[in-house]
């Protein structure tokens, strides 16, 4: 009996731990938009190149970016050539454009990546982020840019995950079979 009563009780704890493993895990989705440009890059020596971007366009997997989800973080990845030793640029463009960041690489290899990310953006540029069409930003530097990502996360998943309803079936359930195995047992 205590053998029967032992993996009974294993095999809710186990569920149950699934079930709040699940349930508090950050289900934070990270949506993708890539501009490409072909050759060694767009020519930027000393001219503001500006980077659109459509929400509709930022994708994960299947899903399309809402404003609706809200942005916990962004990133802008600038892929660039003959980038060593030039100063460079990022602006968000809205209002006013609002400096992202300055970096100015060593002497760096190509393509040279360059990476504008969490610290960098305020709740202002994460508000724009969410509510922008499109969403821009200006680079400028003397060197090709070969590619700009912008990667933004949200806090919440949009992939489906069982509601609060079957949460709470499945645990009755659960714990109804070993209500009865214990009678069996007793």
């Amino acid at each position: 009996m205590d053998k029967i009563m032992k993996s009974t009780s294993t095999l809710v704890g186990t569920v149950l731990a699934a079930l709040l493993s699940a349930g508090l895990q950050a289900y934070a989705s990270t949506y993708t938009n890539t501009l490409s440009f072909s050759g060694n890059g767009v020519d930027i020596y000393g001219t503001p190149y500006e980077l659109s971007f459509s929400p509709a366009n930022l994708t994960d997997g299947s899903l399309h970016y809402s404003d609706s989800y809200g942005a916990a973080s962004a990133e802008v990845i600038l892929s660039m050539y003959d980038a060593g030793g030039h100063a460079v640029t990022l602006d968000l463009d809205y209002s006013a454009p609002v400096l992202i960041g300055t970096e100015t690489p060593g002497s760096s290899p190509n393509p040279y990546t360059l990476t504008y990310g969490t610290g960098d953006f305020t709740a202002s540029d994460l508000s724009y982020i969410d509510s922008a069409n499109p969403i821009t930003f200006t680079a400028e530097a003397d060197c090709y840019l070969q590619s700009a990502e912008l990667i933004v996360t949200t806090p919440v998943s949009n992939a489906s995950a069982p509601d609060g309803g079957s949460t709470v079936i499945l645990l009755g359930g659960i714990l109804t079979v070993l209500g009865l195995a214990r009678r069996k047992v007793s």
